[in-house]
């Protein structure tokens, strides 16, 4: 009974850790200069650590490891320590160049001891290296780097998959997804469908997340383990992709950044005072903050761009309210979770609009009660206009059919309700213009 037993246990996946766009070399932006663990070879240390406490079968790296040629002495250290840690844990590293490091990558492989970078693609030259963990599970890296710092052609233009093996193949390149006239490996999302892998590792995009369409092989960009600058917000972190002995794939974000950058709304609707105002404020970043920060528990510090929105009597007022946005702005303030996290806030946008009777405004027969009429019925779910309505029914096959939008529009999203939202809110933004226009004029 107990050897049978033994025999029927599930073979467990093959985990690989997923990463990139380290950029070694540089530090977070816009954060205390005494703040630890805030470089990319910081990073690069966790995702180490992160690896064999995970006991992952192997890391994949897909380019830009290191910031630039420049950075070589700044990055051979750290990277090197790092790799040999995971190869005394038995995890090897595969890798691929990105237009960062397409010249100082290769020469870091080539200074290391053997086996300790597995560089694929050097040149330009698709290349196979196949991974195996101790349960006797394969599977296959194919990979590409870049041959120099731009690259104008599709690298897929020159892969040919070597004959099928049954043994599950991902592919690990470099490259900027749909945008054609990219200097940087312009790749497609019909190209990625077309290659029979288990799943895509794409690097050059710092803002992680999948891409690819709902029933194909997942197209992951790992992005950035640590955000460099405000322009990478969000969860950072590292992704770990599993492979079942079937080929089945599964992916998630596991979040180790110390630092994020993010915004928040603040909807103030509700608020007809400056004290409401300001304790709307705060019950909305600590609501939002007490969820990032158990979500991130090795956050350090949160830099938020805060973004008051929605009709109050206070619009028109806000930006004399210097109390609330002084406040606001203090970048002492300690994280209110206990977490160990500080935040600062770096900037305060102003968005909120004002106060207006829609019912009044829709007895007008210019274009501001037109666009009265449209949102009432809009907010009350009446119908509207019919040549209006059979446009918005039209909507979603015309983007489903322009190919401009392909891999970047999920159509099958856009429902009625969905279109009719979109609608309102530009009427809304439009009516709010019209206002503002007839309130300025002489």
């Amino acid at each position: 009974m107990l050897w049978s037993g033994l025999l029927s246990q599930p073979i467990p996946p093959m985990r690989l850790l997923c990463s990139g766009d380290l950029h070694i070399g540089r530090r977070s932006s816009r954060v205390p200069v005494d703040l630890p663990d805030a470089s990319a070879a910081d990073a690069w240390a966790r995702i180490v650590t992160h690896a064999i406490t995970g006991r992952v079968d192997a890391v994949l790296l897909s380019g830009d490891v290191v910031d630039q040629d420049n950075r070589f002495f700044e990055a051979i250290g750290p990277l090197e320590r790092g790799l040999f840690r995971l190869r005394e844990a038995g995890i090897p590293v595969v890798a691929v160049a990105g237009n960062h490091d397409f010249d100082v990558l290769p020469g870091l492989a080539r200074s290391l001891p053997d086996g300790l970078l597995h560089l694929l693609g050097v040149g330009g030259v698709w290349e196979r290296h196949t991974i195996e963990n101790a349960h006797g599970e394969r599977v296959h890296i194919d990979g590409w780097s870049f041959p120099a710092r731009s690259v104008q052609h599709d690298p897929l233009s020159q892969y040919a998959a070597p004959p099928t093996d049954g043994v599950p193949v991902i592919g690990l390149v470099h490259g900027d997804l749909n945008v054609l006239q990219s200097v940087y490996a312009p790749l497609s999302l019909e190209s990625l469908r077309r290659v029979p892998v288990q799943a895509w590792v794409l690097g050059h995009v710092h803002r992680g997340g999948l891409r690819h369409r709902d029933g194909d092989a997942p197209v992951l960009y790992p992005g950035s383990p640590q955000p460099l600058d405000p322009g990478e917000p969000g969860a950072h972190g590292v992704w770990l992709l599993d492979v079942e002995p079937d080929g089945t794939v599964s992916t998630r974000l596991e979040a180790i950044a110390t630092v994020r950058y993010d915004g928040v709304d603040v909807d103030l609707s509700s608020c007809h005072t400056e004290s409401e105002a300001r304790d709307e404020t705060t019950a909305t970043l600590r609501t939002w903050l007490r969820g990032v920060c158990t979500q991130s528990p090795e956050l350090l510090h949160i830099a938020l761009r805060v973004r008051l929105c929605g009709r109050t009597p206070l619009h028109g007022r806000l930006h004399s309210l210097s109390t609330l946005v002084r406040e606001v702005r203090d970048p002492g303030v300690t994280s209110p979770v206990g977490a160990g996290a500080t935040v600062s806030v770096t900037h305060v946008d102003v968005a909120t609009s004002a106060e207006r009777n829609l019912s009044m405004l829709s007895a007008s027969r210019d274009p501001i009660g037109v666009l009265a009429r449209l949102l009432l019925s809009l907010q009350s779910g009446n119908a509207i206009d019919p040549a209006l309505e059979e446009r918005l029914r039209l909507l979603p096959s015309a983007v489903s059919d322009a190919r401009v939008f392909a891999g970047a529009v999920r159509t099958d999203a856009l429902s009625e309700a969905t279109v009719r939202e979109s609608l309102a809110v530009q009427a809304d933004h439009l009516l709010d213009t019209l206002l503002r226009q007839r309130a300025q004029a002489p």
